[in-house]
């Protein structure tokens, strides 16, 4: 725990070494909520906000960045809209002059120091902040104050496909640790036997998700010199009533494909499909 904090004041620190800028009351009429905030859901804890902005008024202000005619929220907007619930004409924000990767790495960290981001939405705020920012995994943890194996494993959140994430969460799977095991069974073809037994209650710790994985962790299989013969050959047909299609598909290879293997080809199918039916 005392670590765990450490690195979160390591983070703090970080942020509050960024936001130096002037601070002033702006009418609520001119800020507008960034398409960009690593947080997608904004739960009940809104409305127990607005009471206590009510009763002890706005402890610290909201950080925002002019743009244009307007002034976009990089940190704060529960508050932002914890004021709206209560009518609020105006609110205090301190005003920065940042680019847009500062701006967004800034609302990275001040989420993370909540402790409640969603892993969804935290996964894909440090891919975004990979891919598109070009931090490596070591910058990413020295910047929200985490171990590069803590990144490495949230990353591994990110790369789920969104079909499986809906299944999860549809069957209660919410803890981040339990969403990082989740992406391994992915990984592994053994997703589905995750859900179930989850679900079933077989399946409900950190601990059991790790003893799940390792007990269907596909067969390492020796390394073969590569195959000089022909490529594997794949054919398929198809049959279709009304709105209803049924595809048939044969895989024949120059060896034995393991069953974790085979698990991946299917779910990978079952994703183009989908996609291509949009």
């Amino acid at each position: 725990m005392a670590s765990k904090s450490k690195k979160l004041g390591f983070a703090a620190d970080i942020f509050e070494q960024d936001i130096e800028g002037i601070i002033r009351k702006i009418r609520l009429g001119e800020i507008q909520p960034s398409a960009e905030q690593p947080r997608t859901r904004f739960d009940e804890t809104i409305t127990a906000l607005a009471e206590s902005i009510k009763t002890e008024g706005l402890l610290q202000p909201i950080v925002v960045t002019k743009e244009g005619t307007h002034y976009k929220i990089i940190a704060g907007e529960r508050r932002y809209r914890a004021a709206k619930l209560l009518g609020l004409e105006e609110i205090e924000c301190r005003i920065l002059r940042k680019n847009a990767k500062d701006t967004y790495r800034l609302a990275v960290i001040e989420n993370l120091q909540r402790e409640n981001l969603d892993p969804i939405d935290e996964s894909r705020a440090f891919r975004r902040l990979k891919t598109e920012y070009g931090h490596t995994d070591a910058e990413l943890a020295q910047i929200v104050g985490k171990s590069r194996n803590y990144v490495s494993e949230i990353l591994s959140v990110a790369e789920i496909p969104s079909s499986w994430i809906d299944r999860a969460k549809n069957a209660g799977i919410e803890s981040k640790n339990l969403f990082i095991q989740f992406a391994q069974a992915v990984k592994s073809g053994s997703a589905e036997q995750f859900i179930t037994a989850f679900s079933s209650g077989n399946l409900t710790t950190v601990a059991s998700a790790k003893q799940f994985n390792r007990a269907n962790k596909p067969d390492v299989q020796p390394k073969r010199p590569a195959a000089t013969g022909a490529p594997a050959e794949v054919s398929c047909s198809s049959e279709q009533s009304g709105r209803t299609a049924k595809f048939t598909i044969t895989v024949q290879a120059g060896q034995a494909l393991p069953s974790g293997k085979v698990k991946a080809l299917e779910s990978a199918l079952v994703e183009i499909i989908k996609r291509q039916l949009k």
